[in-house]
């Protein structure tokens, strides 16, 4: 068997066997997810006979600075095959200063260098940030919820028989599947 065919059937095997558990709770935004610590912690007992090295580059790119993560499996021959994953840096992101910053977009851009390595899928998974002001991915076409007169008047008349809160009518549209746009989300809200 040949050195690369032997690393291929080793990243298989621990792709077949690799079980993690979204572990974490987003209070925010009301979801579970999985982290790279979670990812590590999985994988830890997988790698008998291999290493698993991790490693950071900041990288410029116009004005933004971004992170390549690479994981790297090596077996017991010295060969090896990797992933990378990238993440931007926020301009900033309250409650957190440079240092923090930096590492947690280092640890988002080396969970999916893991996840790209170890072929885990996370779907449609936010992850465990604050992304109330950024667009999250949509699992398939975006549904926007158009305004227009009719529907104004039915959500004022559930409002003043008191059948719904105006937060109550945008949780029922996002349930509904629809993405609501800032502007439309502020019309809602300011209806009386």
């Amino acid at each position: 068997m040949t050195r690369g065919l032997i690393m291929h059937k080793l990243l298989n095997t621990i792709q077949q066997s690799i079980k993690v558990e979204k572990g974490q709770w987003n209070d925010f935004s009301k979801f579970k997810y999985r982290n790279c610590e979670d990812i590590l912690k999985a994988v830890k007992p997988l790698l008998v006979d291999a290493n698993l090295v991790l490693t950071d580059e900041i990288i410029n790119l116009g004005e933004r600075y971004y992170i390549k993560a690479t994981a790297k499996l090596i077996d017991g021959n010295g060969s090896s095959i990797e992933s990378y994953g990238w993440a931007r840096e926020a301009e900033n992101k309250k409650g957190m200063d440079e240092c923090q910053l930096s590492g947690s977009t280092s640890s988002y851009a080396r969970k999916y260098a893991l996840c790209g390595l170890f072929a885990i899928d996370d779907g449609i998974d936010s992850d465990s940030m604050d992304n109330s002001k950024s667009a999250k991915v949509p699992e398939k076409e975006t549904k926007w919820y158009n305004l227009d007169k009719a529907k104004t008047d039915q959500m004022l008349a559930k409002l003043k028989s008191g059948e719904q809160t105006n937060q109550g009518i945008i949780d029922s549209l996002k349930n509904a599947g629809f993405a609501i746009s800032k502007k439309t989300k502020e019309d809602i809200m300011g209806l009386k």
